[in-house]
């Protein structure tokens, strides 16, 4: 077992499953009957509080159109921490009468209140969404000759294609953010501060609005823990070759490359990335990246 494969979002778009973002937006617009709320609301219930699915899915639509490009599954969780938030707030005016005043105020604490209880509820939308994707067997293999049942796969993927199409051995297979039927992993890695002033401008505390984006923070460090085994045994395998397929190296990701390249001796291995990456103009940006993940090899045939 020679060669790595790591598989990413375009690998399933290349075989034509309905796995983009545009995907998930329409079965969100279809199952939430048009769900276009631009607060989002909550119910306090007997065992507290719980947020209206069909608000949380009009909120995920208007923050990500707003920011979204290409499609592609990484930027959207790389988009998280940058989405406008801002549209929930007002701007504390202090010319206003008191009244006025702690009224925007507690407006403003109650968005960011009922933006925290929303955001969580993304990753079960998404599981939601994940039941409906129907992964036909019999489809047509996209990489027929590179794929082979005996190749060490990390996928990024909720999907069971590899499993599916290309008859590949689950104990080859390391899905490092869950599967269908499974917990699954999604979120950002980006901690900075993401509204510095926020309490001069709308008198909410930027540790409040920060619990709110950490709520959606994807903990690469327990993903890696967690399938400890697959990259120990890594460096067991006399890897020559890692073909990465529909992976968009988000920076979110770039953790995982560098566990890679910590385990593995890379100067004698030659990384592969995919014709599509240079129709998009990635293939200089996407080897840099892998340089700085620690990668000594060369590059070698786009697949």
């Amino acid at each position: 077992m020679d060669k790595l494969f790591i598989i990413g979002n375009g690998f399933d778009s290349a075989h034509n499953f309905p796995t983009k973002y545009k995907h998930f937006r329409k079965y969100l617009i279809k199952e939430y009957d048009n769900p276009y709320s631009y607060i989002p609301e909550e119910a306090i219930g007997p065992d507290g509080e719980t947020a209206n699915y069909r608000h949380v899915a009009g909120l995920l639509i208007n923050l990500f159109d707003g920011y979204y490009n290409d499609e592609d599954w990484g930027d959207v969780e790389a988009a998280l921490p940058d989405l406008d938030y801002r549209q929930f707030l007002e701007d504390v005016n202090m010319e206003n009468d008191d009244r006025n005043i702690y009224h925007t105020i507690y407006s403003n604490e109650d968005a960011i209140n009922n933006l925290g209880t929303c955001m969580p509820i993304m990753k079960e939308l998404i599981h939601e969404w994940l039941e409906t994707v129907v992964i036909n067997a019999n489809t047509k293999k996209a990489f027929p000759n590179l794929i082979d049942k005996d190749g060490i796969v990390l996928t990024f993927n909720y999907t069971d294609t590899l499993e599916k199409v290309y008859k590949i051995n689950p104990k080859n297979i390391c899905h490092i953010h869950g599967m269908i039927g499974q917990d699954i992993v999604f979120g950002h890695g980006k901690i900075d501060n993401l509204l510095e002033g926020a309490y001069s401008r709308y008198f909410i505390s930027e540790v409040k609005l920060q619990d709110v984006i950490n709520s959606m923070l994807k903990d690469v460090d327990g993903c890696i823990a967690k399938h400890s085994t697959f990259f120990v045994n890594l460096s067991k395998e006399p890897i020559r070759d890692i073909y990465s397929i529909g992976f968009s190296f988000a920076n979110v990701d770039l953790e995982y490359i560098i566990e890679i390249c910590r385990r593995i001796d890379t100067s004698s291995v030659v990384w592969h990335l995919t014709q599509f990456d240079k129709s998009k103009g990635n293939i200089k940006r996407f080897e840099q990246v892998i340089r700085g993940c620690g990668f000594k090899g060369t590059f070698g045939q786009l697949i």
